[in-house]
């Protein structure tokens, strides 16, 4: 096989395991994807939380749309601890806020963009540029939010297991994303 190839075949494998990711996900009961994403937040950040570093967060929400499964995640602090939940989009045209009773601060993106985060593997701020998320609400808690995102460390806050496999997965993702197209190479080599 060629070098070629072997980017073409690579670049499908990345784009169906994607695609079956998402599935997973849009599949996946809410209240389900709600309870084991509140476990895995509170187990990874169960020091920080204590430690008050989440303190600036008291009494706000942050909705987590993840526009290619539509769900919307809701995230509040509650007794030291992070709830999240299941929220419905609101059907009613007109409205700015794409949640009932609003958010905070809401966070857009798609799976990978939000396995690319999660993983370190590239800067909040950088998929904010690149238009891959998008950040919407009140500026102060926005930025709170980027640079709590940021100051993480996954390898600290995330199960060993789902740790190795987030991060080779974006990896993977993210020289997809930089790599030219395969049919590039040939014609620059001519």
């Amino acid at each position: 096989m060629t070098a070629v190839t072997n980017l073409a075949l690579m670049d499908k494998g990345i784009r169906y395991s994607t695609k079956l990711l998402t599935y997973g996900l849009k599949s996946a009961p809410d209240r389900a994807v709600a309870f084991i994403l509140s476990t895995l937040l509170n187990q990874g950040l169960k020091n920080s939380l204590g430690e008050g570093d989440f303190d600036f967060f008291d009494g706000k929400t942050l909705a987590i749309a993840v526009d290619d499964t539509a769900k919307i995640l809701v995230i509040e602090k509650r007794y030291n601890r992070l709830r999240v939940s299941p929220q419905l989009e609101e059907k009613s045209s007109g409205s700015e806020s794409p949640l009932r009773n609003g958010a905070d601060v809401i966070i857009k993106g798609s799976v990978a963009s939000f396995i690319l985060m999660i993983s370190g593997t590239v800067d909040p701020d950088t998929l904010f540029f690149r238009r891959k998320i998008t950040i919407t609400g009140n500026t102060d808690l926005s930025l709170a939010v980027k640079n709590m995102l940021g100051s993480l460390e996954p390898e600290k806050t995330l199960p060993k297991p789902l740790l190795f496999f987030i991060t080779e997965y974006a990896r993977a993702i993210g020289r997809a994303m930089d790599r030219k197209p395969p049919g590039n190479e040939l014609r620059n080599q001519s």
